[in-house]
């Protein structure tokens, strides 16, 4: 995906204010919104004099994910889909991970 600052002509929310308060958190793109604690930059941006607007920004780019991938499904929900339909799970990563994985994968995140 991309880099905060392309959505900028698009999405005017996400200006340069906006984008200063995400690389000040170590987020500079689309895919950081996905790996970071967005709980926790929420928080963050209810500290800042512009917090409204930093809260719409945050919202507006998870609004950009939403609409750019299918529904998001959890583990289960995954699972439960592969064990139904599927005799193997796409990964992303190079070949598939069997259902017998999936099991295993499923088994010990369940009885950690």
């Amino acid at each position: 995906m991309a880099p905060l600052k392309s959505l900028e002509r698009q999405y005017p929310i996400i200006d340069s204010d906006f984008q200063n308060f995400c690389a000040s958190h170590s987020v500079f793109s689309v895919e950081d919104f996905l790996i970071h604690d967005l709980y926790e930059l929420t928080a963050l941006a209810e500290q800042h004099p512009t917090s409204e607007r930093l809260k719409e920004g945050i919202t507006q780019v998870l609004g950009i994910i939403d609409n750019r991938h299918q529904p998001w499904l959890n583990g289960m929900e995954l699972l439960e889909d592969a064990l139904r339909n599927k005799h193997f799970l796409l990964t992303g990563f190079e070949g598939r991970i069997s259902r017998g994985t999936v099991n295993r994968i499923s088994r010990a995140i369940l009885f950690r």
